[in-house]
């Protein structure tokens, strides 16, 4: 029996688990090496913290944030899987490199920081345009929205079952998941790394994609912003268990979220998809300004913000940036969207002192008010789905519903 909604995808199921494998095992990474650094910053360290540990975390997501432009500049010359394959194997050993050498000092500790920082994020823009370049955008939402899922379903799993493991095993764990991308990369054929001399446009194109990429810029900023920071002040009216269980249900929502989202994304629309998103979660903040200390409020929120996680890690993590930009500049694309995210969680740790001294109503009502203005550019951009396709899919809906009653 045919599904509907799957019925035009040309990605293989063995092509899918290699694009899976590479793409949804470096997200997954990303979350557990942050969570990987935060174990380290521990009383148990063997010298004083000056910087502070918020400090030191920020300028992590700096690192990620700034490797990944590096990336496509200082080492744009090396051939992609040359490079993907450097890449895994300096995060492999980035990971095992404090439990060899014993770390000093805080200079020490703050090097390192900065290396592991560079190593999660310098091969995402390309990682990431392998994924573009290997699907078309009648299916990309729908094959993201299936990687997104198996992300937000593995990674909870992995943070989990390592938890309370020996130090040695838990890396070992790690080390292996991550060596488990690297192997995808031997089932990657060469001439799928091949670079494209597609035409780069007119100077015409150039300036709508130019204004594109402002218009849905925008409201990734936004949201990321109000992400990094607001995540600091939860625990000002809830407990840690309750805010567990909350995140708990925002990986849930999340994971489920991603597949009718991708669905969404390729039958409705980008630009329709990521509004919704984004109102969906405005209607959480609303909740949450009006009754911060509510369960009932703080779950429904946490649902929100799964739902909202779930469209927009498809849009702007895996398939915006690589149809704004033209093949050839897809990496610079991706890189440019990769920007606002890391940069507003070291945002979030900087002002973290200055957070706590604002009450919660004036934050999530600014937060509210913020979100229904990012949505503001979105009515201005056009999607980047063309109309024809939603309205041939609209009409092989209605042909096949209408096959279905005369049947």
């Amino acid at each position: 029996m045919k599904i509907p909604y799957l019925e035009d995808i040309q990605v293989s199921s063995t092509k899918f688990m290699i694009i899976a494998g590479l793409v949804a095992n470096s997200i997954s990474w990303y979350y557990l090496m942050t969570n990987f650094l935060e174990s380290l910053l521990t009383p148990a360290l063997l010298f004083p913290i000056y910087l502070g540990r918020d400090t030191i975390l920020a300028i992590y997501f700096i690192s990620i944030a700034f490797s990944s432009v590096g990336g496509i500049t200082v080492l744009s010359r090396i051939p992609t899987r040359t490079f993907l394959i450097y890449w895994m194997i300096t995060d492999i050993v980035a990971l095992l490199f404090p439990s060899l050498f014993t770390f000093g000092t805080e200079i020490e500790f703050l090097l390192f920081t900065v290396w592991l920082g560079f190593s999660v994020g310098v091969g995402f823009p390309r990682c990431l345009t392998f994924f573009s370049n290997s699907t078309t955008m009648e299916e990309r939402g729908r094959v993201g929205g299936a990687i997104i899922f198996v992300t937000y379903l593995l990674t909870p799993i992995l943070l989990l079952v390592t938890r309370g493991l020996e130090y040695s095993i838990h890396l070992a764990i790690y080390a292996g998941w991550r060596a488990v991308g690297l192997a995808t990369i031997y089932f990657i054929g060469a001439d799928e790394f091949s670079e494209s001399s597609e035409d780069e446009g007119k100077i015409g194109q150039q300036l709508t994609r130019s204004r594109q990429l402002l218009l849905y810029f925008i409201p990734w900023a936004t949201f990321s912003l109000i992400n990094g920071m607001d995540i600091h002040v939860y625990g000002k009216f809830h407990t840690q268990e309750t805010i567990e269980t909350g995140l708990m249900l925002m990986q849930l929502s999340g994971s489920f979220s991603s597949i009718l989202g991708g669905v969404a994304i390729d039958f409705v629309g980008r630009r329709t998809s990521i509004t919704f998103a984004m109102v969906i979660l405005g209607l959480g903040y609303v909740a949450l300004s009006f009754a911060q200390s509510s369960l009932l409020s703080w779950f429904f929120f946490s649902v929100t913000l799964g739902i909202a996680w779930g469209v927009l890690s498809i849009a702007y993590v895996l398939v915006i940036w690589g149809e704004l930009g033209s093949r050839e500049k897809r990496e610079k694309y991706y890189a440019i969207g990769m920007i606002p995210f890391f940069l507003s969680q070291a945002i979030g740790y900087l002002l973290k002192p200055i957070l706590s001294q604002f009450s919660s109503t004036q934050l999530f009502s600014t937060a509210t008010l913020l979100y229904f203005l990012a949505v503001i550019p979105l009515l201005f951009a056009e999607d980047i789905l063309p109309l024809r396709v939603i309205e041939q899919r609209r009409m092989k809906e209605y042909i096949r519903k209408a096959k279905q009653i005369t049947d």
